[in-house]
């Protein structure tokens, strides 16, 4: 009886914290609903009221592809080289001084919202806009601005939030850098469009006629830092506790393995 229990609670343990460390990505309601893009790579365009506006968006755009890409070995965006300004249009990145009034979001608690656009099956706009109201974001202060962009680029492919420390979660982190769990799910969500592409996959209900705005995506909101650091606890002692759980049962089928089967006894 012992012996089973032992072996029912190392099975549950191991299920448990395999569930814990497993990939922890999601994708946005619109790419799970079916809808994706027709193909790559996606032209983007930089819209900038002045010259060092345009160069500092360019730089951190650039860098976000290429970070995303060298990850995802595909060419998944285009960016253009050319300085556009005035009304925008295509598929573009830009900032807005009338955060609220162009996105609907709050401009206190957000940095970023990415709104994709489908005609029927499939993505056919995709616009960034980045919150000028809010000074932090604006002076890139701590590389935020960066890592901001970074995380827009993985919505633009239908990548959602995550709830594991990445640059695709929701808040503030020190990450800078993609983690294994964005670049799971680019992989994922690069290859699931190219699969629908490939076999013209239509998506799971009809979609109205015309160019439809799919939901906002949310980057980035404004955060209480002891919030965040209280959670960030309660995580790492359940985590901690789980660990000590695990080790200890090891230790038990281990006594009982040495008590019911001593080498004493084996015999060659």
């Amino acid at each position: 009886m012992l012996k089973k229990g032992l072996l029912v609670l190392f099975s549950f343990l191991i299920t448990l914290l395999y569930s814990i460390a497993s990939d922890a990505y999601t994708f946005t309601e619109d790419f799970e609903f079916g809808i994706y893009w027709k193909s790559y790579p996606i032209n983007f365009k930089i819209y900038a009221d002045t010259s060092a506006e345009w160069d500092e968006l360019y730089h951190h755009s650039l860098s976000s592809i290429q970070e995303w890409e060298e990850e995802v070995g595909v060419n998944v965006w285009e960016l253009n080289s050319q300085v556009y300004s005035g009304n925008p249009s295509g598929n573009f990145i830009r900032w807005s001084s009338n955060f609220a009034e162009d996105t609907g979001y709050d401009p206190v608690g957000t940095l970023a919202v990415t709104i994709r656009y489908n005609n029927g099956n499939f993505f056919d706009r995709v616009v960034i806009i980045l919150n000028a109201q809010n000074s932090t974001l604006k002076q890139n202060f701590a590389g935020l601005l960066g890592k901001t962009i970074l995380h827009e680029f993985g919505h633009t492919i239908g990548l959602g939030h995550t709830d594991v420390d990445a640059i695709m979660f929701p808040y503030t982190t020190s990450i800078s850098a993609l983690q294994n769990d964005d670049v799971n799910g680019a992989k994922e969500a690069v290859a699931l469009n190219d699969y629908r592409s490939a076999i013209g996959y239509m998506a799971n209900k009809e979609t109205s006629h015309g160019i439809i705005p799919s939901c906002g995506s949310l980057a980035f909101a404004g955060e209480n830092p002891s919030t965040q650091s209280y959670y960030n606890t309660i995580i790492t002692v359940f985590s901690s506790l789980l660990l000590i759980i695990f080790l200890k049962a090891i230790g038990y089928l281990l006594k009982y393995l040495v008590k019911e089967f001593p080498l004493g006894n084996i015999k060659k």
